[in-house]
């Protein structure tokens, strides 16, 4: 007779353990409580297990829920993704063939997983968005839309994982059609800047010499052209 596997007895372990609600809500949405094996939920995310470890101390009054500053959709995304343990299947497949353009659902998703501390979870979106910008047969790439960039990083921490990603894979393969999305001041300036410095960092060529004509302006009327005066320089 075979032994149980480690995973099988993990997930009775899981299934076994007593409901936490997690409460999702915003201040301009209505609270929704999505139900969740304790067991499963200390395992993958650390914000929770240390609110449940409070909770076993010194908390008597605990309620059993854990509140989430997030609407439900994404906390219903992340729960079906915990029971799953899968990732894609709830995108439309129209929607990911075409690329992560305009994904927001998925961004949100890894906001709220580093939010609860879980990195199985953030790594496995990091890695989907990599796999997804990869380039296509034609040599085509699909990059996170500026609405996901603006998503990512105003939800992430500092030194968050994807906010070295978005950098790197904007600085080295977006194109000029990339960024007419940006005009409307939606990028955080702190990505502009860091992706600035980033393109700065990997300019291989260096410039020769400059000539002033690519940049005079057509002057009007005739006369002799000013000359600058360059003696205090």
């Amino acid at each position: 007779m075979a032994n149980p596997s480690p995973l099988r007895d993990q997930i009775e372990l899981w299934i076994t353990s007593p409901m936490v609600g997690l409460q999702a809500g915003t201040p301009s949405t209505t609270a929704t409580t999505f139900q969740v094996h304790e067991a499963l939920l200390r395992c993958r995310s650390r914000h929770c297990a240390s609110i449940l470890r409070r909770a076993d101390t010194v908390d008597a009054v605990f309620s059993r829920a854990i509140h989430l500053p997030f609407d439900a959709e994404v906390v219903a995304t992340y729960v079906q993704s915990l029971y799953s343990n899968a990732l894609l299947w709830h995108i439309p497949s129209a929607l990911w063939l075409k690329g992560i353009g305009n994904n927001n659902r998925l961004a949100r998703l890894y906001v709220l997983a580093e939010y609860l501390q879980d990195a199985k979870t953030t790594n496995a979106v990091l890695a989907a968005m990599v796999q997804a910008s990869a380039a296509d047969v034609y040599g085509v790439r699909s990059l996170p839309s500026p609405s996901m960039v603006a998503i990512l990083y105003r939800g992430t921490r500092e030194e968050s994982p994807m906010r070295r990603f978005l950098v790197d894979v904007v600085a080295g393969f977006a194109k000029e059609h990339w960024w007419p999305g940006c005009e409307g001041g939606e990028l955080p300036q702190e990505f502009l800047f860091q992706l600035g410095r980033e393109m700065v960092r990997r300019r291989g060529a260096i410039m020769g010499a400059m000539d002033a004509a690519d940049y005079l302006e057509v002057e009007d009327g005739g006369g002799d052209a000013l000359v600058p005066d360059m003696t205090g320089v």
